[in-house]
């Protein structure tokens, strides 16, 4: 009798897979893996000693493709994949100008100052260069800049605070943040 082809399961291992599958213990993950065909990674870099920029790596995310990921009990919400999902709306921005501009200004306001939720003001999205702007339009364009504008804070207030303050927080060197992240017994780098 023929030996069995290697690089076709074997019966037992054919029969765990399709138990398996009524149990939707495993599987392709449908339109999920239909709809997310890119990649997007959102990379944090560090400077520590000289001028040198490194990469500061998630310390449960898997990077080298020739290594296994390292076990981690409890594995969602984990910040890497908080991080993904994050980085596929950045890149969904990328198309509109203006709401990506307004993500980065709220990214850059809430890591800045610091704020609570509770404490946010429309205002302090507003640059003095946009007020000068904003006095020279009509009324009607002034009011659907400013509606404009709160409709994205809003959205950024409920799909990104998460990761604003995460930033904060890395800015600042907080010892929880760092803990996820993993600098190879560097210590805290001098710059984010």
């Amino acid at each position: 009798q023929p030996l069995a082809d290697p690089s076709e399961p074997s019966i037992i291992t054919s029969g765990l897979v399709k138990t398996a599958q009524l149990t939707r213990s495993m599987n392709a993950y449908g339109l999920f893996r239909v709809m997310t065909i890119t990649r997007p990674e959102i990379i944090i870099e560090g400077m520590f000693e000289g001028n040198e920029w490194e990469q500061l790596l998630f310390r449960y995310k898997p990077v080298d493709i020739t290594t296994a990921p390292r076990f981690f009990l409890l594995h969602m919400p984990r910040l890497d994949w908080q991080c993904w999902f994050e980085a596929l709306f950045i890149e969904r921005l990328l198309s509109n100008s203006f709401a990506l501009s307004v993500y980065n200004r709220f990214l850059n306001v809430m890591v800045r100052t610091d704020m609570n939720i509770g404490k946010i003001q429309l205002d302090d999205f507003i640059l003095d260069a946009d007020r000068e702007v904003l006095r020279t339009l009509e009324q009607v364009d002034q009011q659907r800049y400013i509606q404009n504008l709160q409709i994205h804070i809003n959205n950024y207030m409920n799909r990104s605070y998460w990761f604003a303050r995460f930033l904060a927080l890395l800015v600042r060197a907080e010892d929880s943040v760092y803990d996820l992240l993993s600098s190879e017994g560097k210590g805290y780098p001098s710059k984010i």
